[in-house]
């Protein structure tokens, strides 16, 4: 299980496990979560952010995201690039 928690070091996202039918096995399950949110939580807090590979489904004005430049190059880089959203059009920090 802790391999788990020290992938999730590389992203912000937070993606619940299923919990056990067992609830003896509910105590380790609930611990490694909690754990899980707080590494994602800790990696906003020093401002991470994972780079994107496509466009959010309903943005809001006042998003940042860190566009892929491949799958997603809302800015035309072509290469990693921050942009934000004006609520019109992505643009480029």
């Amino acid at each position: 299980m802790v391999t788990r928690i020290s992938k999730l070091l590389n992203t912000a996202q937070y993606q619940p496990a299923v919990p056990p039918t067992d609830t003896a096995q509910l105590q380790q399950y609930l611990t490694i979560e909690f754990q899980k949110i707080a590494a994602a939580v800790d990696l906003l807090q020093t401002g991470h952010k994972d780079i994107v590979y496509e466009a959010p489904a309903k943005p809001r004005a006042g998003d940042e995201r860190i566009c892929d430049g491949v799958s997603w190059n809302p800015v035309g880089t072509g290469v990693p690039t921050q942009v934000w959203y004006n609520g019109t059009t992505w643009q480029r920090w």
